[in-house]
């Protein structure tokens, strides 16, 4: 079983989807990127046993506040034991429970051959993710300009059908581990297995410049795509979720 400490499955993470404005601040970092993902838009502690007080909450409140965005607090292995139930008195909620899965890249993998796989982004993969993902909180502008912070090796893998882009999936390599992330595809073809192809033609990629370890998050409540990550090797190697306060309506 693939066995990653946290500050590095952390450190990959950061490296692999920047944020476009940020603060660091004792064991902290304040990350906004115009609310698209809350990876991007979260307060992400940097350290083991990181803590808030009152004081520490108010400050970072105003700040996201300030950006129109509510105060997100990511939830992870890094963070005091008694932070949570203390956000909860505040108004924190729990929400959008996510897993780590990891598995180690083997010599086997192989690119499918309906898969491309470029090493910049483009207009129309960009384009192609949102159509396909769905999200309410992307635009193309917050998308593209996180893109354009990647100082990392990146793939970004597109499926074709009919002339159309049907699927999508991008992985960023760290040293000798990568992170595979951005899977989408098209609902009217969901279930077809292009997805998998997608996540396999990324192993594929990564197995060629060197890496040894693959890791990608998925909601806790996503049946589908924890079967096909189960199916594919990937193992769950811990979690994370997110406390929550809302932005005042008035703001």
């Amino acid at each position: 079983m693939l066995r990653l400490p946290f500050e590095v499955i952390q450190e990959l993470e950061l490296n692999a989807w920047p944020d476009l404005l940020s603060v660091n601040r004792n064991g902290w970092r304040v990350r906004l990127a115009a609310g698209f993902t809350g990876r991007a838009n979260s307060l992400t502690a940097t350290k083991r046993g990181a803590n808030l007080d009152a004081r520490d909450l108010h400050e970072i409140e105003a700040i996201y506040t300030r950006h129109k965005l509510p105060t997100s607090i990511r939830i992870t292995e890094f963070v005091a034991d008694d932070l949570e139930a203390r956000l909860e008195t505040h108004g924190y909620q729990a929400q959008n429970a996510s897993e780590f899965r990891g598995m180690d890249v083997g010599p086997n993998q192989r690119i499918d051959e309906s898969v491309t796989i470029a090493e910049q982004s483009s207009a129309d993969w960009i384009e192609a993710f949102g159509r396909l993902n769905g999200r309410a909180d992307f635009t193309v502008e917050a998308m593209a300009a996180i893109l354009d912070r990647l100082v990392l090796k990146t793939g970004f893998a597109r499926l074709l059908q009919n002339g159309s882009i049907v699927a999508t999936g991008m992985a960023v390599i760290d040293r000798k581990a990568m992170e595979i992330q951005s899977i989408a595809v098209d609902p009217a073809v969901r279930g077809r297995g292009l997805g998998g192809k997608i996540v396999t033609s990324l192993l594929a990629w990564g197995q060629l410049q060197g890496t040894e370890t693959a890791i990608l998050s998925v909601a806790a409540s996503n049946d589908p795509a924890i079967r096909l990550y189960s199916k594919l090797g990937f193992e769950r190697i811990g979690g994370y979720h997110y406390r929550i306060k809302p932005r005042p309506a008035s703001v």
